[in-house]
């Protein structure tokens, strides 16, 4: 009798709830001409039982059973049998169906985290739901996160650490990426910590809703010393939260789960956009489906002196504005636009008119004001302000202009300049007037 084409492994520990469904996925294929190979790695439940059953009903089915020795083990068991079956090794390889890969993996970047990531890491393990692998990425620490981490990595088989040179942040995250076995990916940065129910909650929800490429949630501020801030909720659903992304990120990135096949297909995390590498994704993320955001509390996230956000905001700031505007030519391109890896174009040479660049400068202005400084502080942004005040005020312009005073003033009230703080309140009421009916109108259009 002719062996078949292809042989596919599925090594198994304790699978008993997902073996029928994984071999009704194997028999529906339209291709035949294959065999399947269950190495049962010293199951305790009723796997045995159920193969024994799928065994009689089909001769395509073949069972092994080995002691406790792993994943790598039985692969390598189930190889061994193939060969002296055929004589030869195969020379088609094989398909591996993994039933020990987790539902979810948790990326999480580390560089100098040590005051913080023992707790960040720790509120990953003290997770209602279990079924997670925790890919930790330690980018080339010179403090005692090493050390940190391989702690505990012994006290939990769950962390999988992985060593790199400094890279940077993107380089680490794709690491990561490409490290992750779980279809769901929930991000986390290492000095936040995620409450209990976080990965219960949204795993239901991506698991209820196949259309859902990205989901976050509301966050609860703290700062260095973990006391209480305020509570930031964004809009619920796609809508509301792409109109929201145009004036900023609209779904926290350590708070995040997505698909990781959708991420890699849209190519990941892309170095040219460094410090605001989150912001570009979700761009490029919502051409493959749907974003959407929790109203349940679900992070706590730390802000403190070396928080990225508080050190690089200008670059931020330049990197947001360019992947906005990527993502208008690709909405008229069908999503072909090409970027060269090091350098962006210039925002003149994409086609956009000088009402559209002088709209998406203006909401980029208002974005981070409150950390960059008025006119005075902010060089870049004084030379946007003047190209924006020159061309005509939409009312989208004329909110744009009242927010970004309005930050420039909760700056400087916090700098205890009242005088300044005061000036750009004054201003930022003058544009604001005539705005506030058109956003309002605006905002009940989306909910």
């Amino acid at each position: 009798m002719r062996n078949p084409l292809i042989s596919i492994i599925i090594p198994a520990h304790n699978a008993a709830a997902t073996l029928g469904a994984t071999w009704a996925s194997v028999v529906a294929q339209t291709f035949s001409d294959w065999e399947c190979l269950l190495v049962d790695d010293g199951s305790t439940d009723a796997t045995a039982l159920l193969a024994a059953e799928i065994v009689a009903e089909d001769d395509k089915f073949q069972y092994i059973y080995q002691d406790n020795q792993g994943v790598s083990s039985a692969r390598n068991n189930a190889r061994r049998l193939e060969w002296r079956k055929k004589k030869t090794k195969p020379s088609v390889p094989d398909i591996f169906l993994d039933m020990s890969a987790p539902a979810v993996s948790i990326l999480l970047p580390v560089y100098n985290a040590a005051p913080y990531v023992a707790d960040a890491v720790r509120s990953i393990l003290g997770q209602s739901f279990t079924d997670f692998e925790c890919v930790i990425v330690n980018d080339g620490s010179t403090d005692a996160s090493p050390a940190i981490l391989e702690s505990l990595a012994a006290q939990d088989s769950r962390i999988r650490l992985i060593h790199t040179a400094n890279q940077g942040l993107v380089s680490a995250l794709n690491t990561g990426l490409e490290a992750a076995q779980a279809p769901l990916v929930a991000r986390m940065d290492a000095d936040d910590i995620s409450l209990p129910g976080r990965l219960a909650t949204q795993t239901l929800r991506m698991n209820q809703a196949p259309g859902v490429v990205a989901l976050s949630g509301a966050i609860r501020y703290i700062d260095a010393q973990g006391k209480m801030g305020r509570i930031a909720r964004h809009p619920p659903h796609t809508p509301q939260v792409l109109e929201q992304l145009r004036w900023g990120s609209s779904l926290v990135h350590g708070a995040v789960m997505y698909r990781r096949e959708a991420v890699l297909r849209c190519g990941g995390y892309r170095s040219l956009f460094t410090h605001s590498e989150d912001y570009d994704l979700w761009w490029r993320l919502a051409m493959h489906g749907e974003l959407e955001n929790l109203e349940d509390v679900i992070l706590l996230c730390r802000v403190h002196g070396t928080s990225v956000t508080q050190t690089h905001a200008a670059m931020q700031r330049h990197g947001s504005l360019m992947a906005q505007a990527l993502a208008m030519c690709a909405a008229r391109q069908n999503g072909k636009v090409l970027v060269r890896e090091n350098a962006f174009p210039k925002l003149e040479a994409l086609g956009l008119s000088v009402e559209e660049q002088n709209g998406l400068k203006a909401r980029m202005l208002a974005m981070n004001a409150h950390l960059l400084g008025d006119e005075k502080e902010d060089e870049e942004g004084a030379v946007w302000l003047e190209h924006i005040k020159r061309s005509p005020l939409t009312n989208e312009i004329r909110y744009a202009l009242g927010l970004y005073h309005l930050r420039c003033a909760r700056r400087y009230l916090q700098r205890r300049q009242p005088a300044r703080a005061l000036r750009h309140l004054v201003t930022s009421v003058r544009y604001s007037l005539k705005p506030h009916a058109w956003m309002l109108k605006r905002a009940l259009t989306f909910s």
